[in-house]
Formats: C-alpha cells, structure tokens, sequence
C-alpha cells in the first residue's frame, strides 16, 4: 500500500478484503442504467444523469451477489430518501441480474439469491439506521468509516454498522470437502493436490461452501464447484464441466495448466491513465496513500 502508482480502486479492494474477507470482489463501475421515468433518487456525485454507478461488485462466501456503494459528500441530502434510493438500486440490479451473470462468467454467483446492497459512508444516523433496517439484513449492510487521529499521524478503520452482528460460514477447502458427497470427496481431493504443486504463487482467491477460485498474479485460473449434486470445473476461457470421473479430472487439470502458461505469458495490466479516482468521488477519507499506510 501507499504505492502512487496503484490504482485506487484496487486499495479500496484490499482494504475490503481485510475488512470482510467473505466478500470477493469480482468487478467495478457497474452502470446501472435509468429504465424509463423511475423517479429515483440520485447522489450527484455519484450519478450522471439518472444513471446509478456503483463502486465494486461481489460475491459472499453464501453465493449473495453484492453490490457495494461508496456514499461521499453529499450523503445527507439523500437522508429523506435513502431509503428509496437503495429500492431503487436492488430494483435495477435485480432487472439487470441475467447480463451482469452472463458478463461476469464462473464466478460463484447463485442467481436464485437476491442481491444486496452494501453501503458506506463516514456515519449513518440514528434515523437513517432505522428507515434503511426495514428493507433487512439480507438486502442491505451498512458500513462506516471511522477516522482515529493521534501524534503519529490518522488512521480509519471500516466499522459494521448494520446489522451490529453477522455469522460468518465456515468456508475454505475443509468445509468445502466436507460439504461434497463421499463419491465426490476423492476427485475434488486429488484436484486440490494437483492444484497445489503448480506454483507458490497460485492462491485461493474464493472460497464458499460450494466453490473454490484460484487465482494467480491477480487472474483468474480456475473455478471448482458442487452444483446440482455434481462437481464441476471450468477455466477462465472454458465453461464449467462436470468431473464425475478421474479421466475428467485429467483434462480439467489439463486445461487448468494450459491457462496458467497463458497468465505467465500475458504482461501486467497498465492502469488507464484517464480513470476516474475514488478520491475525486469524495472517498479520500479511505483512500489517500499515506492514511491507507496507516490503516493496513
């Protein structure tokens, strides 16, 4: 961190990842667009027009979609209408649900689960706290950023502030065999072995009750999932397969492989020299490379 080079949006993705480490971040700048007259409330920092532009993207460790919103200055003339606001914000997201799936591929995402909301903001009162708790924890999670100062400089640090508690999955490679039928059990084992002496740098990257990601220098490498009472793996460039065999478990970990070359062979993404910064939308509260040293 603290890196002038680093692309804003990636500090505020570590910063999440160390705050809800269930919560993995797949995409950012979702435009979600106007349909018709909606009368919906708009944050005119945020918006352009009556188009809604959301920060980040995710997926929980239960498969929950989640859609993350940085407030900023300007919060307060939304607090007669927050509430409606955030309606608005899941009434599109649901309604636009099927092309943000088929855009963002193998990703661990259950489409039978509504999506939710996940708001920040530097302090969510009383008031607000009470009109936005209707809509319920499923739906909407809210976050506040708190800022310590002392001698040796400022730190902030991401608060839950709604609901006050939530019980986190167990989730990792354990849970995951553990959730699979014993017939399962042996393949998705023998996938994580191979998997695991490829190189020290591929990583688990995602992890819920029914899936797992490896990923290696920040791409994608492969997905393994229990879906539909079966075991299926997929690339970034291949669709999901069933493995119900060790034959089947060759070729996927064959593919696995043929990608992990293509990664090793692509150069690292530039950042775009014309990217919009989160700070120039109200967020250097979180996101100034000196205070987010402090913060990590």
């Amino acid at each position: 961190m603290g890196d002038d080079s680093m692309n804003p949006r990636e500090e505020l993705k570590e910063a999440m990842s160390e705050f809800a480490p269930d919560l993995r971040l797949l995409d950012c700048g979702w435009v979600l667009e106007c349909e018709g007259d909606s009368g919906a409330a708009t944050d005119a920092d945020n918006q352009g027009g009556d188009d809604i532009v959301v920060d980040w993207v995710g997926v929980d460790s239960s498969g929950r979609l989640n859609i993350l919103l940085w407030l900023g200055p300007g919060s307060e003339e939304l607090a007669g209408g927050l509430v409606e606001f955030a309606m608005e914000i899941l009434h599109r997201a649901e309604s636009q649900f099927s092309f943000v799936m088929s855009h963002l591929g193998n990703c661990g995402i259950r489409p039978e689960m509504a999506p939710r909301l996940v708001l920040a903001d530097s302090h969510f009162s009383a008031r607000t706290l009470r009109r936005l708790a209707v809509l319920g924890s499923e739906r909407i999670r809210l976050i506040e950023v708190h800022e310590v100062r002392t001698d040796s400089g400022v730190s902030h640090h991401l608060v839950l502030r709604w609901p006050e508690y939530e019980v986190s999955e167990s989730v990792g490679p354990v849970s995951f065999l553990g959730s699979l039928p014993e017939n399962l059990r042996g393949l998705a084992e023998s996938v994580l072995q191979r998997l695991d002496h490829v190189d020290e740098r591929v990583q688990y990257a995602g992890m819920g009750s029914d899936y797992l990601e490896w990923r290696l220098r920040g791409h994608s490498l492969c997905t393994l999932q229990f879906i539909d009472g079966a075991l299926k793996g997929g690339t970034e460039s291949k669709e999901l397969d069933e493995l119900p065999d060790v034959d089947a478990v060759e070729t996927f970990v064959g593919s696995v492989l043929q990608r992990y070359f293509e990664v090793l062979e692509e150069e690292p993404a530039e950042s775009e020299a014309g990217e919009e910064s989160i700070v120039d939308k109200g967020l250097s509260v979180v996101l100034s490379h000196e205070e987010l040293d402090a913060f990590m």
